[in-house]
């Protein structure tokens, strides 16, 4: 195994909620979801057309607004969804401490027109540079398990035993070290810092 010099983060699921959470918050205005369990998993396959780029943010709204039967146009989903976005600043705060030494990569599965209305006021590229954020929407991706791993590692021009992938879905983590990452599970910010010492990467 050789030694891990490139880092990548999920937005949704690591820095922000994932994308089902934040359009059923929109929805509701509370975190927990009045769909069943059929529309969820409906609503699962349209945040992974919308993070592929099948769909757009606006044909998103609409179908998930078919799924809940609430009557409001797709246009205030859409700016509920972006408000209700939370970046996770204690997050962040624990990817500041990894040394300068490593290559950090932003993994966006959020389209670019809302990581925008966020970004610039949650100080999320101070640890990520524009330039080593990867928008799976914009990425040409046939499907997102396992594309997104080598699609990763040729951005970062990196080999792929030097290359952690910190996710907040573990189904996708446990692949990703199939296919030759380092992967770490995201449960919170404490184990996530524990992670990085038991890797030795922060004191």
């Amino acid at each position: 195994m050789g030694k891990i010099n490139t880092i990548f983060f999920w937005l949704g699921g690591v820095i922000t909620q994932t994308i089902p959470e934040s359009a059923i918050f929109g929805l509701y205005n509370q975190p927990v979801s009045k769909l069943n369990y059929e529309n969820r998993m409906r609503l699962l396959g349209l945040a992974q057309d919308l993070s592929l780029g099948r769909i757009n943010s606006r044909l998103f709204c609409q179908r998930t607004l078919e799924l809940s039967g609430i009557v409001i146009a797709a246009e205030e989903l859409e700016a509920r969804i972006k408000k209700s976005v939370t970046v996770r600043i204690p997050v962040l705060e624990a990817i500041k401490e990894l040394p300068d030494a490593y290559n950090l990569w932003l993994i966006s599965d959020y389209p670019p027109e809302w990581v925008e209305q966020f970004a610039n006021h949650s100080d999320l590229y101070s640890c990520f540079h524009p330039n080593q954020v990867i928008f799976t929407s914009e990425s040409h991706l046939v499907r997102m398990d396992p594309d997104i791993f080598y699609y990763s590692v040729c951005q970062a021009t990196q080999p792929m035993d030097a290359c952690l992938m910190v996710d907040g879905m573990s189904a996708r983590a446990v692949h990703s070290v199939m296919h030759g990452l380092s992967s770490a599970i995201f449960m919170d910010t404490a184990r996530l810092k524990r992670e990085f010492a038991l890797r030795r990467m922060i004191p």
